[in-house]
């Protein structure tokens, strides 16, 4: 029974350390939008991968974000791919990273042909800043439509 104690201990701390990771945020949405917070819906595309979808049919900003925890100053990127369906009109992203100190954005403007594209951006914290949350979000911000988003990825840069 001990032995049993301990093996299970040792597989549940084991998990909660990968949870703690931020390349835990590795997300491909087929296990659903858990930590996920915002506008994102579930679908399947056409050939069976489960996405996030924002579909934006006014002024009303759509957004997914998610919280991680990262050392000070440690320099990182987040890749994603992203396309905007036919039918959607001058489809422009915001992604920003935000912290206690602030937020840093960028911009993305999509073709609305459907296809899939590969993006990433940058993130660095304050040199000797402390251990902190950011929140990573990507944001449907201008135009109308439906975007569809997969394989986030936080990336470290050593």
């Amino acid at each position: 029974m001990k032995i049993l104690f301990c093996s299970l201990f040792v597989v549940l701390s084991a998990g909660l350390i990968q949870a703690a990771d931020p390349e835990d945020l590795n997300c491909d949405f087929e296990g659903g939008m858990d930590r996920w917070r915002g506008d994102g819906r579930l679908t399947t595309d056409e050939s069976g991968n489960r996405v996030c979808v924002l579909k934006k049919t006014n002024d009303r900003k759509k957004e997914i974000a998610h919280k991680i925890e990262l050392p000070g100053a440690v320099s990182f990127e987040i890749h994603y791919r992203v396309r905007a369906m036919p039918g959607s009109e001058n489809v422009v992203l915001r992604r920003s990273v935000r912290n206690p100190r602030g937020a840093g954005f960028s911009g993305a403007e999509l073709k609305p042909d459907g296809k899939w594209v590969s993006q990433k951006f940058n993130a660095k914290g304050e040199e000797g800043q402390r251990e902190s949350d950011r929140i990573i979000a990507i944001t449907f911000h201008e135009g109308e439509g439906e975007i569809q988003i997969d394989d986030i990825k936080v990336v470290v840069k050593k």
